[in-house]
């Protein structure tokens, strides 16, 4: 037997090995086999919600086999909500006519003077960028940085300047 072979024999016994210590797993597979019974009801399966809610509710049971109470058979989604719920606030986007802080500056600068080029808009917000961002290299071959999202091309800034650009010429 491989080495790998072994060590996932290793865990599934662990497993296993945890699951029967637990005096309330008879219980956890009782619960599994109702639900599991629940994924063949023509009513749930013709339910896009409640399928979907049966799926997390399998695995939630799945993994509670050795959960001893409710409050550990949903430990997992502790984890989980509060970042659900700060995705909820940008699950529509931004809202209409904002920007984001490079877009602004840019809309900024072209209201001070029309004329600026994109090379000329760049060297201008690199001496001062916005909070949190960061420029990097020059023109075409730089990037502009802020944390936690993907860098700025200078082909997309250019792009952004002609976009407010035009909003001007409106």
């Amino acid at each position: 037997m491989a080495a790998n072979e072994s060590e996932i024999l290793k865990r599934f016994r662990d497993i296993v090995a945890n699951v029967l210590a637990n005096p309330n797993a008879d219980g956890w597979v009782r619960l599994l086999e109702l639900l599991r019974k629940a994924e063949k009801d023509k009513r749930v399966k013709s339910s896009p919600g409640a399928s979907e809610f049966l799926e997390l509710t399998i695995e939630l049971a799945s993994d509670a086999l050795t959960a001893s109470t409710a409050e550990q058979a949903i430990e997992p989604l502790n984890h989980a909500m509060p970042l659900a719920i700060i995705g909820e606030a940008f699950r529509k986007g931004r809202k209409v006519n904002t920007g984001s802080p490079i877009r602004k500056a840019i809309a900024r600068e072209l209201a001070k003077d029309y004329t600026l080029k994109p090379r000329e808009l760049w060297a201008i917000l690199e001496s001062k960028p916005p909070k949190g961002w960061d420029f990097d290299g020059e023109g075409r071959d730089g990037r502009i940085w802020v944390t936690g999202r993907k860098p700025m091309g200078y082909p997309r800034f250019s792009a952004v300047c002609k976009e407010e650009k035009d909003k001007l010429d409106t």
